[in-house]
């Protein structure tokens, strides 16, 4: 089963990580850490669906790349100068690439993937919280004052749970693709021949329309096949055959289409105030990123570029 490029990276953060913790015990300076950042940004650049070119990953690669010449190149006489050079590198990096996973405003319009985002959020995190303790070795380095051990040992704590949280996801992910991969490519219908003669089919879609586009009944995002049988007094089966069949449709993005168009009435009728986790409220959505996703696919773009195009 192949990989793809977001868990190819998350590995090799992973063993990184591993690398990174071995090294501290064997009191090895070599700036594995400089990988972290870029493979975090690079991970995140994948998710927003940015295409990646081989030349744009190795510029975020430059620091390791001179930093590791320093490493091979320097006499012990001059080990202090790669001493600082090494910390502060890593201290920019460790601070630089998780600020830009945490604070961009891009991945409120553009991550599709909830999943995901979630999980590059708590690295960026625990990124944070590596700069923190890597910052106090450093300081206490510069003071002359070599009592790191607590630090080391809380940064050694902070490894083991960025290990064990990709190790989890990646484990989980492989297990859903699997499951995924077994399901059918497509949903079958009822094996019984509903037998729905075209006039029926006229009243079914009359009455539908009647309470979604009356009664706003896609409001509910809570809504289920069962729930609109209830309220439209259509059974079930004549529901779904009806959304398969005729509409051509899943269930879920036939009602996210009515909830889509109530979202672009509603942006047109306002003035740019309300924020795009209430609009996806409003449009009946519970969730921002499959607001998003939805916007995405029956629009093309995403809602705050929608939005900021009619405020021009």
């Amino acid at each position: 089963m192949k990989k793809n490029l977001f868990e190819i990276l998350l590995t090799i953060f992973c063993i990184g990580l591993i690398v990174q913790m071995l090294m501290m015990f064997g009191r090895v300076q070599y700036p594995i850490s400089l990988i972290f950042g870029p493979l975090l940004y690079l991970a995140y650049l994948d998710q927003l669906g940015n295409k990646i070119s081989i030349v744009q990953a190795l510029l975020h690669f430059i620091p390791l790349a001179i930093v590791s010449v320093l490493f091979f190149t320097l006499k012990p006489a001059t080990a202090a100068v790669y001493q600082h050079v090494y910390f502060i590198s890593t201290l920019i990096s460790m601070f630089t690439y998780p600020s830009i996973v945490i604070f961009s405003k891009k991945k409120e319009s553009l991550f599709v993937n909830e999943r995901n985002l979630i999980l590059l959020e708590i690295l960026a995190l625990l990124g944070f919280a590596l700069f923190f303790f890597i910052n106090i070795i450093y300081i206490n380095h510069l003071s002359n004052n070599f009592s790191n051990r607590h630090a080391q040992l809380v940064i050694i704590a902070i490894i083991l749970v960025n290990v064990a949280v990709l190790t989890w996801f990646l484990i989980s992910s492989r297990f859903l693709a699997s499951s995924q991969d077994d399901e059918p490519a497509f949903s079958f219908m009822p094996a019984i021949d509903l037998n729905i003669k075209d006039q029926e089919l006229h009243q079914i879609k009359n009455k539908i329309n009647q309470i979604m586009e009356m009664e706003h009944l896609f409001l509910d995002a809570h809504l289920s096949l069962d729930r609109l049988s209830k309220q439209t007094s259509i059974d079930k089966e004549k529901l779904e055959y009806y959304v398969l069949q005729v509409m051509n449709s899943s269930f879920e993005d036939w009602l996210a289409s009515y909830r889509i168009k109530h979202a672009v009435e509603l942006i047109h009728a306002d003035s740019g105030s309300l924020k795009l986790e209430y609009l996806a409220n409003l449009s009946g959505f519970d969730s921002r990123t499959t607001f998003n996703k939805y916007f995405k696919l029956y629009v093309g773009e995403s809602p705050s570029n929608y939005r900021n195009k009619l405020i021009k």
